[in-house]
């Protein structure tokens, strides 16, 4: 950590039980997948033939660990 910072996306169990503790992007994975499925639903459901683009924002968190804190 005081070279470089590690970050990883999704937040897995082990990445507490690494050594030094790997920060992670916690994913909101069934929230993602609800409105993965709502998107689909509302596209099928529509009487256009061309496909819109839809953008859906949804939260992250960021769990902070050893791999990227600096030790001062």
């Amino acid at each position: 950590p005081e070279d470089v910072a590690i970050v990883s996306f999704n937040n897995e169990p082990i990445c507490e039980f690494l050594t030094p503790s790997l920060s992670s992007i916690s994913q909101p994975i069934d929230a993602i997948g609800k409105e993965s499925v709502r998107l689909l639903l509302v596209q099928i459901e529509s009487k256009e033939d061309k496909l819109s683009k839809k953008i859906s924002i949804l939260e992250t968190d960021l769990v902070v660990r050893e791999s990227s804190v600096r030790i001062k």
